[in-house]
């Protein structure tokens, strides 16, 4: 599980950056947001990050320029209940 944020400490806002939804084949954001995480783990994973040891890869997608200065934060961890959090396409 993890969740993510961007934070932009020049104009002191903080918020959250759901994740995305798949629509057509893309991956786009969801009710209107600016920008969303994509999260790949298992047989979706690049193999340079499986190369590395990663086992979740986060791409961020945006569909409209960044106000100056925000930083992309993520925060993972494992589940408490795997069944219900990560169900096996």
């Amino acid at each position: 599980m993890c969740d993510f944020a961007a934070d932009n400490l020049f104009e002191n806002w903080r918020v959250s950056v759901p994740p995305c939804a798949g629509v057509d084949g893309e991956w786009v954001p969801q009710g209107g947001a600016p920008r969303c995480i994509v999260v790949r783990t298992g047989d979706a994973l690049d193999p340079r990050c499986a190369e590395e040891g990663s086992n979740v890869e986060l791409e961020l997608r945006t569909t409209a320029p960044d106000p100056p200065g925000p930083v992309y934060r993520a925060g993972c961890w494992l589940s408490p209940n795997p069944h219900l959090d990560c169900p096996r396409p």
